[in-house]
């Protein structure tokens, strides 16, 4: 394997784009205009930050375009907002079939530059866990994008964990991203885009600890569980997760320290500073770290995550090629 992977990536469906230019509503989503009368994507669940036209980019332009950045192969997911956890049951599973069918279509259509993320219905377990079984055995999706919250359940509630297990025992993997929605302590959050800058690395601390917390390592010690953004805060600040499981005050629940567990799972290396990155790879090992750049949302390392770790002087020809290509290929279960 010798192409660069991006793992974090996202997309807005075509039919949703055809759909609401149509004037139309999809699946709960519509379009609308905002006080300075810009155009909004807005549903029950609240109104997206981004304006539909930045989906305006064609695939192989898109495709043309990101090679010339470094990436070869993208591994596409939607964007937080729009997965739809504020959907009734049923509903939702339709929206999830519509998307996952898509995405796997875009792969077909592209083999050699997209790979599929799905996307499972998270508030109801039972539909979620049916489209786990259909998207792995009829679509060949071996990865699913998961928020970091549902609906405020943390990711160690026991329905969430029930998919994840049956995401697991089908041989796929999750890559878990910050929800937009609903972020904890975003009342807080209001000013400097904190809510982002902050709010972000947050989410994701508080979900890496929740999959740990949850048991789920001890039973599926080989799943393949993701987290953008760096993992956030959860390298950090791990000491004091420990000093509270030294003293017997975190319930119990691990069957060993905290940090152990960090190496067990895969990071995107977007954590914008080379101090902060080296000090996730001391915790976990060059061997779990991946490309991401957050296309088209900017929120790609200033020239490029590609360039950056190329250039970067404390990495050597091994870690670089690992952290470019082939740990992303063992995540996402591409042959090697």
């Amino acid at each position: 394997m010798s192409d660069v992977i991006d793992v974090h990536t996202h997309f807005l469906p075509e039919s949703m784009i055809r759909t609401l230019r149509a004037g139309q509503t999809w699946h709960g989503w519509r379009t609308d205009r905002g006080p300075n009368g810009t155009e909004r994507i807005a549903s029950d669940g609240g109104i997206a930050p981004f304006p539909l036209d930045m989906a305006d980019e064609e695939w192989p332009d898109r495709i043309r375009s990101r090679r010339d950045a470094g990436i070869d192969v993208q591994a596409i997911m939607l964007p937080t907002f729009l997965w739809s956890y504020h959907l009734p049951g049923l509903e939702a599973a339709a929206f999830c079939r519509d998307v996952n069918t898509e995405t796997a279509d875009l792969r077909d259509r592209y083999p050699d530059a997209i790979v599929p993320m799905g996307v499972l219905p998270l508030q109801n377990a039972d539909r979620a866990i049916a489209e786990v079984e259909f998207a792995v055995r009829e679509l060949g999706i071996r990865t699913f994008s998961v928020g970091t919250h549902v609906q405020g359940r943390n990711l160690d509630d026991p329905d969430v964990v029930r998919v994840l297990e049956a995401v697991f025992e089908a041989g796929a993997g999750v890559m878990v991203h910050a929800s937009y929605f609903n972020r904890a302590g975003e009342d807080r959050m209001q000013r400097y885009d904190f809510g982002n800058s902050i709010g972000v690395p947050l989410e994701a601390g508080l979900s890496m600890m929740s999959i740990i917390y949850s048991g789920i390592l001890d039973r599926y010690p080989d799943a393949r569980i993701g987290s953008c953004h760096g993992g956030g805060w959860a390298s950090f600040g791990v000491g004091r997760l420990w000093l509270r499981y030294t003293q017997g005050r975190d319930g119990g629940h691990l069957t060993a320290s905290p940090a152990e567990y960090l190496g067990k799972l895969f990071y995107d290396c977007l954590l914008h500073d080379e101090l902060s990155l080296g000090l996730l790879i001391q915790r976990v090992g060059a061997s779990q770290v991946m490309i991401g750049t957050d296309h088209p949302y900017k929120g790609d390392i200033p020239g490029g995550a590609v360039r950056w770790i190329e250039n970067m002087a404390s990495l050597d020809d091994h870690q670089k090629s690992a952290i470019l290509m082939g740990n992303a290929a063992r995540f996402l279960g591409r042959a090697t």
